[in-house]
């Protein structure tokens, strides 16, 4: 017999609703659900639950609907809940220990004998796991063509039930095991159906236009689908989500029978062959009979199971994949999944990759979160297929959107993995590459930046290979004339290479993110504890190898970009090293190292920076238990001589936090012996700035002034976070009488780069008197303090009148109030603190501070000086915002013309009027200026926004303490080093 579809069989699965459109969706989730129609149920109803068709014929469901009271609605839930009777068969899947196989069997063997009533108790066990206490009877599913007016009665009996607890999803521990029972329940009733022969039962295969009869009887494959199918387009969700399960599970279960019967088929054809080979005998003939007898059946099978298959496809799966329940949704994608790894041949194809695509872009994370675990399990799991590549070719674009821009987390890592995936297979190209590696600079979240370590592992891993792959006669030829391990060399050179391409993208984070990174790359399995090879490969010197081939060498070679990242490499991995307590025989190894280094590190800032950092992780005292202080104080003497001698740029906070490293107190010998070094190279500094312009010849310019900024005050601003600049006082309280002289004639208000230059005068006058101030009160010795201070009234009337001089910009002369403010405040805690001491070693202190000082009172002109700038600031930020400000009757009209420049952003106007506004609401708040200040501060808050009100409100009643003067040297390093 030609085998073709099984004809009759598609006809009747044809009939079911299953693109009926669902309108109405009642949202019935989690342990309860509160429905909004009011009770239905009679007396009799009451005491074993609904049963379909038991109404009185011609009676009104409004007629019967009791209104219920407050409070009455759970009260008679527990009542219906405690007199309804659960099916025998929900009993058995709630156990933990139920024999879920032996009542799949049971059910096969009543569906054989009653299919009516094994219908009844598969629908009633469903129904029982949903937490609906209808109940229905064989005769409502005796006739399949009334499956959807059935399902419709028992969802308008459910609706009205008050409340609902989803059983099959419920959290409760005796809940536990029914959802996975369920599962196991279904897929091993398919299993049964198949081993006993049910599954094939009352089916006609017959070709299209052969006349045959028709089995009068239903076959089991077709009542199961019509209805799980009617309850899959319920408008009640958990009903559409047991239905759906339960055809998804059929689904599963039979592309694993597929599978099993067709590998059978595949042996039983190839033992027929064997069998023909043979000379034909009697037996043998008889054997190849019953062959061919089961090679038929084997392949009847296989296309009922085919048709099976595209059944549940066609009447569930293109309609529940887009389900408005997300639970729903992943259940989809997640079947499918498992269906392209069961049944590739048939699934693992664009036709229904591209499901998995479209739902990319689900609105639910979750959903979104399951599709990348789907594919990710599909790649590792499978071969490569004809549609994999055009699929990826479509949607890969849309996978890197979701890792970057995904507003979930979850959905960004599962993203990264599956690109890693894609990657293996050689489906991402270098743009694709590099953006992806991009993240490791980009990201916020550290998951991420390990995933995207992992991808990049994986990336370098593979590179790696393809140049040992491709020169291995070279690189096995040289080897054996080098000394250094060149696969190692080759593998760091492709990790270096792939993250300076990567970094070189735009819009990529300044300054050198790889110090950050460096710890989660290194962190990665294959580049584990890799110190020793960053180390050897930084000092070895490979353009000066003559034992390598030049290919070789063009290769391995380093530009500036490669070392510095090599270098932040090394500091992430000596961090690790030195944090998890690495042995004392490593820990001597590296820093033997430190100097071979550093030589090479001086020939560029990038360098010479990141390696500041790498040393700062050494403890004086450990490479004291080492045995290696020696090598803290010749390097630092090497790092003071390179400070010395070159441009601090953008070192200086690598310095800075270098310097902080050194103890205060401490009695080892390279400690002392350092801080000596710096303290003879602060004392170099002072007097050769001194030496300079006492010169006959010196004359205060431009160029003289940029001159000073960077051989001298820039160096001694950085040290003096650390060590004692006390000194530099009176000799840069001369340079500043010199400069501001001569200001007037140097374009002040045109020259940033003077501005520049004022601006680090000051802080370095400002840093050496908070070093003085403190010298003083610790001292016990007598001095005079109007000869020690000598230089101070002067400071601040100079600096004082610069900030009046309305034609300077506006960030000029807020930077310099600042510093002013600063200047005060450090002169009241001083004198404050030296009256709480009741010492009496300095003379004319109080003199000092009433006459000279004028009481710590600033001028009119000062105070002037500062609320016009509050209110040129105020007004560019009204200005963009659109408000029109309240003002003092006192104040100017040309305020209102204040505008902001056009490319103003909004919260940077906002963030430097609050900060502004902060630092005058404190310097009021510690005496410095009258109450009708703070007033006027306050006339606009209601419109100036958030950050501003938040000011006003906890700055303007509340005095700042200040620190106390013992420890404002500690202080100092908040004096920003522009």
């Amino acid at each position: 017999m030609t085998v073709v579809e099984p004809i009759r069989r598609s006809k009747r699965i044809q009939e079911i609703k299953s693109s009926q459109q669902v309108v109405v969706d009642e949202d019935i989730e989690g342990d309860e659900y509160q429905d909004e129609d009011g009770e239905y149920y009679e007396e009799e109803e009451e005491k074993k639950g609904f049963s379909l068709r038991k109404r009185r014929k011609g009676t009104s469901s409004s007629s019967q609907r009791k209104k219920p009271k407050h409070g009455e609605k759970t009260d008679g839930y527990k009542e219906l809940r405690e007199k309804f009777e659960e099916h025998y068969m929900f009993q058995a899947l709630v156990d933990a220990d139920a024999s879920v196989a032996e009542l799949a069997n049971e059910w096969v063997d009543q569906y054989k004998n009653d299919k009516d009533l094994a219908k009844k108790d598969l629908v009633n066990m469903m129904l029982n796991a949903v937490g609906c206490f209808t109940k229905i009877e064989e005769h409502d599913v005796a006739n399949n063509e009334s499956a959807s007016e059935t399902v419709g009665e028992i969802q308008t009996f459910f609706k009205r039930q008050k409340v609902h607890e989803f059983y099959l999803l419920s959290k409760k521990p005796e809940y536990k095991h029914l959802l996975k029972n369920f599962q196991h329940f279904i897929s091993n009733l398919i299993q049964t159906a198949d081993e006993s022969g049910v599954l094939y039962s009352n089916i006609v295969i017959a070709e299209e236009d052969e006349d045959v009869e028709e089995p009068d009887d239903t076959n089991l494959m077709e009542d199961l689908l019509i209805w799980l199918s009617s309850f899959s387009v319920s408008t009640i969700r958990s009903l559409r989500y047991i239905s759906t399960l339960a055809l998804f599970t059929i689904e599963t279960t039979l592309c694993k029978t597929a599978k099993k019967n067709n590998t059978s088929l595949e042996d039983l054809k190839h033992q027929l062959l064997v069998e023909k080979g043979k000379k034909q005998t009697a037996t043998i003939k008889k054997r190849v009979s019953q062959i061919e007898e089961n090679v038929e059946t084997y392949t009847n099978q296989s296309i009922l199971l085919e048709n099976f298959i595209q059944d549940i496809v066609n009447t569930s799966f293109i309609h529940r994949f887009k389900d408005v329940d997300h639970h729903i949704r992943i259940e989809a994608m997640n079947s499918l999944g498992e269906w392209m790894i069961l049944y590739p041949e048939l699934f693992y194809k664009v036709t229904y990759l591209k499901y998995l695509g479209w739902i990319l872009s689900d609105s639910n994370s979750s959903v979104r979160i399951q599709v990348l675990k789907t594919l990710v399990k599909l790649l590792k799991h499978n071969s490569i297929v004809a549609g994999l590549r055009q699929f990826v070719e479509r949607f890969k674009g849309r996978i890197v959107e979701m890792a970057f821009y995904d507003v979930d987390n979850n959905v960004k890592n599962n993203a990264i993995i599956l690109l890693t995936e894609i990657n293996k297979i050689g489906y991402l190209e270098e743009e694709s590459i590099h953006k992806i590696t991009s993240l490791l600079f980009t990201s916020e979240d550290s998951k991420t930046k390990s995933l995207v370590a992992t991808f990049v592992s994986q990336v370098e891993t593979d590179r790696t290979s393809d140049i040992i792959e491709t020169y291995e006669i070279t690189i096995e030829q040289d080897q054996d004339k080098f000394t250094h391990d060149l696969r190692k060399l080759i593998k760091y050179n492709a990790l270096l290479k792939l993250l300076e391409e990567s970094y070189q993208r735009e819009d990529q984070p300044e300054g050198n993110p790889f110090i950050v990174l460096a710890d989660i790359i290194v962190s990665t399995k294959r580049y584990t504890n890799p110190w020793s090879d960053l180390i050897e490969y930084y000092t070895l010197d490979i353009s000066s190898c003559d034992k390598l081939s030049e290919t070789l060498r063009d290769i391995l070679k380093l530009d500036l970009a490669k070392r510095v990242i090599l270098l932040s490499l090394l500091n992430g991995s000596l961090a690790k090293l030195l944090k998890s307590k690495g042995s004392d025989e490593d820990c001597v190894d590296v820093s033997s190292k430190l100097e071979d280094i550093l030589k090479i590190a001086e020939q560029s800032e990038e360098e010479f920076g990141v390696f500041l950092q790498i040393f700062g992780l050494f403890n004086p005292q450990f490479l004291e238990n080492l045995n290696k202080s020696q090598v803290y104080k010749s390097t630092f003497q090497a790092i003071a001589k390179h400070f010395k001698s070159n441009f601090v740029g953008s070192s200086q906070s690598k310095y800075i936090n270098l310097f902080k490293t050194i103890p205060n107190n401490s009695d080892l010998v390279c400690v002392i012996d350092t801080k000596s070094v710096f303290k003879d190279l602060t004392n170099e500094l002072i007097l050769g700035c001194h030496k300079l312009v006492q010169a006959d010849d010196f004359i205060i310019s431009q160029t003289t002034a940029a001159q000073i900024e960077d051989d001298f005050i820039s160096k001694l601003l950085v040290l003096g976070t650390s060590f004692d600049i006390s000194d530099a006082l009176p000799y840069f309280a001369e340079l500043k009488d010199k400069l501001f002289s001569v200001l007037p004639d140097m374009g002040l208000a045109e020259s940033s780069s003077l501005q520049q230059m004022v601006i680090s005068l000051s802080k370095v006058i400002l840093s050496s008197v908070s070093w003085k101030l403190n010298n003083l009160l610790q001292s016990n010795e007598m001095y005079d303090i109007e000869e020690e201070l000598k230089p101070l009234p002067g400071i601040l009337f100079d600096e004082c009148e610069l900030i009046t001089e309305r034609s300077s910009p506006l960030t000029f002369r807020t930077d310099l109030s600042f510093l002013v403010i600063d200047l005060y405040v450090l002169l009241k805690n001083f004198f404050e603190n030296y009256i709480q001491s009741g010492k009496d070693n300095l003379s004319h202190t109080s003199r000092f501070k009433d006459l000279e000082l004028e009481s710590l009172k600033p001028r009119d002109t000062t105070i002037a000086s500062l609320k016009d700038i509050f209110l040129i600031k105020e007004s560019k930020y009204a200005s963009l915002l659109g408000e029109v400000l309240e003002r003092e009757d006192d104040e100017g009209i040309d305020y209102n013309s204040v505008e902001a420049t056009d490319d103003a952003v909004a919260w940077e106007l906002e963030r430097d009027l609050a900060l502004f506004t902060l630092k005058i609401v404190r310097f009021s708040n510690m005496g410095f200026l009258p109450n009708d200040f703070i007033s006027r501060l306050s006339l606009n808050r209601s419109i100036l926004g958030e950050l501003f009100a938040t000011v006003i409100e906890e700055q303007s009643n509340t005095p700042q303490a200040e620190p106390e003067l013992e420890e404002v040297h500690d202080e100092v390093p908040s004096i920003h080093l522009d």
